[in-house]
């Protein structure tokens, strides 16, 4: 591919030199990296949203006469929405514009952040602080594992999501079970496949980086790709969170 489209623009160049076949390596490695940089600060940027939105919700229910106590269809409501918009910035990827992508996952980032907020009144400032620092170092080491191994991964992402629905059910069961050891059991078989998943996915959008430019992907196409891959890490570190505070976090 690489040596059609050189050869396209230099006719009378049949083959590539050691230099210039280096120097496509280079271009194609920083290209890598700026996609992953663009991924990582919209991660970043839906995680701050998150936060700031959780913080802000949770102030205001202060007690159980406040709006969002008497109001509990309205979190239902609010999670029926970010599984649309999850559906949409999926489905409907190629359809939209980098500019809508950004705004249904600020908006996304935003309506799970409100959905958040009661982790603020359940578990204590320090346990959240402690366990999103502990989950991000998680992440952050096993994001860089699938960004820098020469592994292949697929096997693992397999596992990883028919794990995920055993997990599902798992959960499910012991929602009427109500087994304290099963569910301690649970989160950690949850960290585990979302660690997994996190690899994974890191790796599948290093390589989806590197066909959209050995195919000429234009920007656009480049930043709607960011924005979702963004979505895609977002989702797991939400649930690698979520199961470590579950896992560690003290009662308010």
């Amino acid at each position: 591919m690489r040596e059609q489209q050189y050869s396209s623009n230099n006719s009378d160049k049949a083959f590539l030199t050691p230099e210039e076949i280096r120097e496509n390596v280079h271009i194609s490695e920083d290209g890598d990296r700026v996609f992953m940089a663009r991924v990582y600060n919209w991660m970043a940027g839906g995680l701050a949203i998150s936060g700031l939105t959780s913080w802000k919700i949770s102030n205001m229910m202060v007690d159980q006469t406040s709006f969002f106590y008497r109001s509990p269809g309205l979190f239902l409501l609010l999670l029926l929405v970010e599984i649309i918009l999850v559906g949409i910035l999926t489905a409907a990827l190629q359809k939209l514009s980098p500019v809508a992508a950004a705004v249904l996952f600020c908006l996304f980032a935003l309506l799970n952040g409100v959905t958040l907020a009661p982790l603020f009144t359940f578990y204590t400032k320090s346990s959240i602080f402690s366990a999103f620092f502990a989950s991000a170092g998680m992440f952050f080491v096993t994001s860089l594992f699938g960004y820098i191994t020469g592994i292949n991964l697929g096997r693992l992402g397999a596992f990883c999501i028919m794990g995920l629905f055993g997990l599902i059910i798992a959960t499910l069961i012991n929602w009427f079970l109500n087994n304290s050891l099963m569910e301690t059991i649970l989160c950690y078989v949850g960290i585990v496949l979302f660690l997994g998943l996190t690899a994974w996915d890191t790796q599948q959008l290093r390589l989806l980086a590197k066909d959209c430019m050995m195919k000429g992907c234009d920007e656009k196409e480049m930043k709607k790709y960011a924005v979702a891959g963004a979505l895609t890490l977002y989702l797991d570190f939400i649930n690698i969170f979520l199961f470590f505070l579950r896992l560690t976090g003290k009662r308010e």
